[in-house]
């Protein structure tokens, strides 16, 4: 049977203990146009900013990363005021399912890292001028 598509759509193959038919998702154009920074970009881009070198604004960046890290693993909380805070959730031992047998999986507690960004951060990326900012 041939399913019609609409521009933008790829075929995801076939899906498995299924009817065997192609299914589609839709891909927009805009995702796979957008870029992703990277942290060379992002040293890059700092070191043009404060008009330093580049290994300077690498140790920069380090800096940051290692003690947010740091901050984390010791269960601290990082809050960037206008920015955003980072903290550490303890996610409970549970049991799942296995998706694909249906049987019995045991998980394991762990931590998990979540982000919540402050309002003003939320609202330039929403394209609004922040108050009083």
């Amino acid at each position: 049977m041939w399913i019609p598509r609409l521009p933008g759509e790829e075929c995801t193959g076939r899906v498995h203990g299924g009817d065997g038919w192609c299914r589609t998702r839709l891909t927009s154009t805009k995702n796979t146009e957008q870029r992703t920074m990277r942290k060379a970009e992002m040293v890059q881009r700092i070191a043009q900013e404060l008009g330093c070198t580049t290994a300077k604004a690498e140790v920069a960046v380090e800096a940051i990363l290692t003690t947010i890290k740091a901050s984390l693993q010791q269960g601290e909380p990082v809050i960037l005021r206008r920015f955003g805070t980072w903290q550490v959730h303890a996610k409970r031992a549970r049991v799942g399912r296995n998706p694909k047998t249906g049987a019995a999986a045991a998980i394991p507690a762990r931590r998990v890292v979540r982000f919540l960004a402050g309002q003003p951060f939320k609202q330039a990326v929403a394209g609004a001028a922040p108050p009083g900012g």
